[in-house]
């Protein structure tokens, strides 16, 4: 994550792009002082939820359900 931003920020100040520049290097200072305040590591949190923001459906979204009001179990006939 710190490479990334280092990354970014280097390139928005090399090519002129100050706004970027700044920007880049304000949310890495904003991700370091969550680290050292709270202990909450932003790349850690990312890569723990990767595979959840990537989770393929298994039933699709138009899949109709039945109504089973009627067949609850203890509804008499």
């Amino acid at each position: 994550m710190g490479l990334a931003f280092a990354v970014i920020g280097t390139t928005g100040y090399a090519t002129g792009l100050t706004a970027l520049g700044v920007t880049v290097t304000a949310l890495a200072l904003g991700t370091a002082l969550l680290n050292t305040a709270f202990g909450l590591c932003l790349g850690c949190e990312i890569y723990l939820q990767r595979p959840v923001l990537l989770r393929v459906r298994e039933t699709p979204p138009h899949q109709s359900t039945v109504n089973d009001t009627n067949t609850e179990r203890g509804a008499g006939a």
